[in-house]
């Protein structure tokens, strides 16, 4: 009788610490394919189907990795970590909701490279970016992201209420927002957020904006800070590149390098606010309906070595400070 007791007791003590085990450990490196199943470790050998499934089985500051082409779904990310489509099709379909969301903690990085995030003309935004130390987007696709609803059909929709970073390279942003709202790369820190951004080989075309760097709904004075080097607007049916602040919000100062605006319906570059400047140095602007506008105060400050020609109207510098 004491053995089959004992027998008992020790069968408890078993289910109870399966029951408290986790199903599969966390792993620095997991990996997602097109037949993997969310049940599997994410292993290369036994990978997961989706991001938001492999996410659950990354430890915070590792890496998922995408074996083969396919569809992963959208993902909410809390988080630092990497997902990486290095030579095969990573893909987000979102055409009812966000492809990615960041909502992560105060110093974590969240890193995406050769993904391409489709809205299917319906989506909110490829990438919304809520919180979190530094969005890295590079060799990226995103496209389609046309929702009609207030603050949604951007193509990367950076929100920050801390002081975060926003690093875009190589990446093609296209077919983004619509008449009432949305573009595509919106910039634009909430409550005490700030921003400093960085832009190089990025392509933006076809959106309802380019590029548009918005002080107004922010109080912190560290404000949006942003370089754009080697990278092209065209084709969008608002402004190319634009800063946008009000007395008492935020200031925004942005510097245009080797950076081009070609038939754009409204202005290559447009500044509004006593504190917004926007710095043009080798920058190109043709075929737009306005090459340079500023209003309410704001500047627009050349170093004298531009091609601003050929636009409906050129437009003018509020002042040139020549080369440094």
């Amino acid at each position: 009788m004491r053995k089959q007791y004992l027998s008992f007791a020790l069968a408890a003590v078993a289910i109870s610490a399966l029951a408290a085990a986790p199903a599969h450990a966390q792993a620095t490196r997991t990996w997602v394919s097109a037949l993997g199943d969310n049940d599997n470790p994410c292993s290369r050998t036994a990978p997961c189907q989706t991001f938001a499934g492999a996410l659950a089985k990354t430890l915070p500051g590792g890496e998922i990795s995408v074996l083969d082409a396919g569809g992963f779904g959208a993902v909410t990310i809390d988080q630092a970590v990497s997902i990486v489509a290095d030579g095969v099709e990573g893909g987000i379909l979102a055409s009812s909701g966000n492809g990615i969301v960041v909502a992560a903690g105060a110093s974590d990085v969240v890193s995406i490279r050769g993904l391409q995030i489709e809205g299917a003309g319906t989506g909110f935004n490829g990438i919304k970016f809520t919180s979190g130390a530094a969005l890295h987007v590079e060799n990226c696709v995103i496209r389609g992201f046309q929702s009609f609803t207030a603050g949604n059909g951007n193509g990367i929709a950076f929100f920050p209420t801390g002081n975060s970073k926003l690093l875009v390279t190589d990446t093609i942003v296209e077919k983004n927002g619509n008449a009432g709202t949305g573009g595509g790369i919106l910039v634009q820190p909430t409550g005490s957020g700030s921003a400093k951004v960085a832009l190089s080989g990025v392509t933006l075309n076809g959106n309802s904006f380019g590029f548009r760097a918005d002080g107004r709904q922010s109080t912190n004075m560290a404000g949006i800070q942003g370089g754009i080097y080697d990278t092209t607007a065209s084709g969008n049916a608002g402004n190319a590149f634009s800063a946008i602040t009000v007395p008492g919000f935020q200031g925004v100062s942005l510097m245009l390098s080797h950076t081009s605006a070609f038939a754009n319906n409204t202005q290559a570059v447009f500044a509004n606010g006593a504190l917004a400047q926007v710095f043009i140095s080798d920058f190109i602007a043709t075929a737009n309906g306005t090459g340079l506008l500023v209003a309410n105060g704001a500047n627009i400050l050349s170093h004298g070595n531009n091609s601003v020609s050929g636009n409906v109207s050129d437009g003018m510098p509020t002042v040139t400070i020549g080369q440094m």
